[in-house]
């Protein structure tokens, strides 16, 4: 809670993004300027966060942010929710073949992804998702390798696509990437895989140029963590 503290209560959790280095949890975060009330959680255990999620849902709250860590074997979770529709439809811990037939079901009952997250435990890959009301196209990629991500992401930027969500995992060594667009025409420039003293300068030179983060997300690779 000490971020109310270190920027003031007239700033909101814009992105919010996890690492674990050496069994030691490390934050990454954007805030933006805005005055709607929020409520956070961090390092919450599995069983206590599905409680709070669904109470949060019943009580009139959406989730606006979802991250999960893994640290000793076991599952842990950050979200932020602010006041709005109690219509979203969220599941955690899912295997793909779950997740990928949810995601079609989902799709045809009108609702759409807003939010994308992953862990791993013992080399298989768990997603936790939450689903809004929406009638619009949001094309979606799972697990796709970088250099096929970057092609990707470049042909939708192109043809009037913009990134809606980015998520990010190892698994056997291998980097691979999710990811959602929605119609758009801003400008966006995007970097995968950078060293953090890299990433730093780059986000550094954006900002003084204009730009701002609206999308992050972090892994850890043989010891070493990358934007």
């Amino acid at each position: 809670e000490n971020r109310w503290h270190l920027i003031g209560q007239q700033m909101r959790l814009k992105t919010l993004d996890t690492h674990v280095l050496n069994n030691q949890v490390y934050y990454n975060a954007v805030w933006q300027p805005a005055t709607t009330n929020d409520v956070a959680v961090f390092g919450w255990a599995s069983d206590d966060f599905l409680t709070e999620a669904t109470n949060m849902l019943n009580s009139g709250w959406t989730m606006t942010q979802l991250d999960s860590f893994v640290l000793n074997g076991e599952v842990y979770y950050d979200a932020v929710w602010q006041p709005g529709s109690p219509t979203d439809y969220i599941v955690l811990g899912w295997t793909f073949a779950d997740f990928d037939n949810k995601c079609a079901e989902q799709n045809n009952a009108g609702m759409r992804l807003k939010l994308i997250d992953t862990y791993v435990i013992d080399n298989q890959v768990y997603y936790n998702a939450v689903w809004e009301p929406g009638t619009s196209d949001r094309p979606a990629v799972y697990g796709w390798a970088r250099s096929d991500f970057e092609t990707k992401a470049n042909d939708m930027l192109s043809s009037g696509w913009n990134l809606k969500v980015l998520n990010s995992y190892v698994l056997n060594g291998q980097v691979y990437y999710d990811a959602v667009w929605q119609a758009g025409t801003s400008d966006e420039y995007a970097v995968l895989g950078w060293a953090y003293n890299d990433f730093l300068t780059e986000s550094n030179s954006r900002w003084n140029s204009g730009w701002r983060t609206t999308l992050l997300s972090t892994y850890e690779l043989n010891g070493q963590v990358y934007y």
